[in-house]
């Protein structure tokens, strides 16, 4: 066949090197999206990992900070009562 009616064997081989290459680049392309995409998974777990560990960090601190508060409230009111008992001695 000619060019105007068909294809002729360099233009056949012309559409397969077109299309190997096109498949190669998106090959190449979804290569790169899995790892990005595997990145960012991992990415995320070690934030939420990390937020977890936050979370129970500041849970222990707020609860040490709730015990002293109320230890000092104690020791206020106990001076202030042994203030008060000297005051009437």
């Amino acid at each position: 066949m000619n060019r105007i009616g068909g294809h002729t064997p360099e233009y056949t081989a012309t559409n397969e090197q077109w299309r190997a290459e096109i498949i190669g680049a998106i090959k190449l392309l979804d290569k790169r999206m899995m790892g990005n995409l595997t990145h960012a998974l991992l990415s995320r777990d070690m934030l939420v990992d990390e937020k977890k560990l936050l979370e129970r960090e500041y849970d222990k601190l707020k609860g040490d900070y709730d015990q002293i508060s109320d230890l000092y409230e104690k020791a206020k009111k106990v001076d202030r009562t042994n203030h008060e008992h000297y005051l009437k001695e």
